[in-house]
């Protein structure tokens, strides 16, 4: 499934490569993307693989344990915010919970995984409400 919908963004950015040869288009620059071993292009961090991995049944279920565990069943608002490097690991991670809720939902957060990705890193800023 997710190698059709990097295929489609492929063929997506060839075509609007090729419609971009006006005048206009030839101001525009173009991407570049790292490339992997095997001289392959390796396509940017998409949000909704983010957004993806994110609300795995696996990530959801650590994050509602956290808050069964820490929030005394108190309604929580919490902003998690994250960095994920090129390497697909999950970097810098805050949240303006406190004490153990906290380092629950670091752990939590700090066991994603994201697939290798060129560009730049990706920052996050993930709310989560607890009612």
């Amino acid at each position: 499934e997710h190698r059709k919908k990097y295929e489609a963004l492929r063929r997506q950015m060839a075509s609007s490569k090729k419609s971009a040869g006006t005048a206009a288009g030839d101001e525009i620059d173009t991407i570049s993307f790292e490339l992997d071993e095997n001289g392959n292009e390796i396509l940017p961090l998409q949000d909704w693989e983010i957004d993806e991995q994110v609300r795995s049944p696996r990530a959801l279920r650590k994050q509602s344990d956290c808050f069964a565990k820490y929030a005394n069943g108190r309604a929580q608002k919490v902003m998690v915010n994250f960095v994920i490097e090129q390497s697909g690991s999950v970097q810098g991670l805050r949240t303006n919970a406190q004490g153990e809720l906290n380092t629950c939902l670091i752990d939590a957060f700090s066991s994603l995984k994201f697939r290798r990705f060129g560009g730049t890193r990706k920052r996050v800023s993930y709310p989560l409400v607890y009612d």
